[in-house]
């Protein structure tokens, strides 16, 4: 038997594949949420047209007041799906500090975000839309810099570089391009940086799973929604745009089955999305967001037939490239000590060699060992739920890390 001290530098990236869920689940979830997701964009993007259903802030609305109903149901059905909320090893403290500095404005931010999102569809492309959403990273790493949350890097700043080209050529690219709809979703995206900066900050060391965000937030988006639109309403019309409008309730009944559909599309994704972060990695996660753009891109090409330019295919590939290398920067930043090129060809060798490593026995004694460990040093039900050792939520990498840390301190004894 293998001595496990030979095998400590490759545990990370052996583990997930060897006490992992299996791929095969991984895939079906991937090919869930990417096609839940370019649903559920399409579909919204079909409502959102001026002749049918162009009220954003009211989709919205009916979207939180299903997710808040549904969730609760969920939760007292299959409580396990919420373990920030059930289980005492993860439970959040809900108190009065955590609404007012942290699910208020969080909720405050997803819902300016959503609502602006959907007013966007109205003004651009689908295809434009999708290529913009990828400068993303640029903002939230602004956001983070100020916040104090992200540590200047030279290597963060290339891959910026990166994005904004990418994000310059797609502008300069499109064919019908609108600075009202730019500024909508410019905005939009503005406020789900800030979304994602404040999670950062106030839920600090607190595993907040995606299904308990759900139910935490949702009812406050749809109580702050109500607010909103009890104001919009006493407003003269000609002062409010249209997607902030209520919709007439002769509207909502003509579309009730398309705002259902889109409904249950959206909690199944937010469902979806937690099984996926719970049974994957991080890069898993990236590259299937990833996938789903590209998907929605093609399919705003060849079904909605939209037009895209060269230039914007170009633009949208760097983009891709830019996501992509920054995933990997982010869960590997040693392998770019060299250079931003070389860290994206150590990360590729690296992930390479560790799938080839799987089969053999070598990592099957790091599975041993470290199954070995960890039922010593955890509750049972830990170890035999699989599903729990490499979610991004929960306190499964917790007992993985206490795993090795076993090992470590075993290895100079060992055979």
């Amino acid at each position: 038997m293998a001595n496990p001290s030979e095998l400590l530098d490759e545990r990370t990236r052996l583990m997930p594949l060897a006490r992992g869920p299996g791929w095969g689940l991984i895939i079906c979830l991937m090919a869930s949420t990417i096609t839940l997701s370019v649903g559920l964009i399409n579909l919204n993007r079909y409502l959102m047209q001026p002749h049918r259903f162009p009220f954003a802030s009211g989709l919205v609305l009916i979207h939180m007041a299903f997710c808040s109903v549904f969730a609760t149901l969920l939760r007292i059905l299959v409580p396990s799906m919420f373990p920030a909320l059930t289980d005492p090893s993860q439970k959040v403290k809900l108190d009065k500090r955590l609404f007012f500095t942290g699910i208020l404005p969080i909720a405050a931010c997803f819902a300016s975000s959503l609502i602006l999102a959907n007013m966007s569809y109205q003004r651009l492309s689908l295809a434009f839309l999708q290529m913009m959403k990828e400068t993303g990273i640029v903002s939230t790493y602004v956001f983070s810099l100020m916040a104090g949350l992200e540590l200047y890097s030279f290597r963060h700043v290339q891959v910026i570089m990166v994005a904004l080209l990418g994000a310059t050529l797609t502008v300069q690219g499109e064919l019908n391009f609108s600075m009202v709809g730019f500024v909508i979703q410019l905005f939009s995206q503005l406020s789900d940086c800030a979304r994602v900066v404040l999670q950062s900050i106030v839920l600090s060391g607190q595993k907040l799973d995606a299904m308990s965000y759900v139910l935490l937030v949702s009812p406050v988006c749809f109580s702050l929604l109500c607010g909103v639109c009890a104001v919009v309403e006493v407003l003269p019309a000609r002062m409010v745009a249209l997607g902030l409008l209520m919709p007439p309730m002769e509207v909502t009944r003509a579309w009730a089955p398309l705002l259902l559909g889109s409904c249950v599309i959206a909690f199944l994704l937010n469902i979806s999305i937690a099984l996926l972060i719970k049974n994957s990695g991080a890069m898993t996660y990236i590259f299937s967001g990833v996938m789903k753009d590209i998907f929605a891109v093609l399919s705003s090409v060849y079904v909605v037939h939209e037009t895209v330019s060269p230039l914007q295919i170009v633009a949208f590939s760097i983009q891709i490239l830019a996501v992509i290398a920054w995933g990997m920067l982010k869960n590997d930043p040693v392998a770019f000590q060299d250079g931003l090129f070389a860290g994206v060809v150590n990360t590729l060798v690296r992930r390479r060699s560790a799938e080839s490593l799987i089969d053999k026995p070598k990592a099957a004694a790091v599975a041993a060992a470290a199954a070995a460990a960890a039922a010593a040093a955890a509750p049972a039900d830990v170890v035999s739920d699989g599903s729990r050792g490499w979610g991004m939520a929960g306190e499964g990498a917790k007992s993985n890390e206490a795993a090795w840390s076993r090992v470590d301190s075993r290895s100079d004894s060992s055979p």
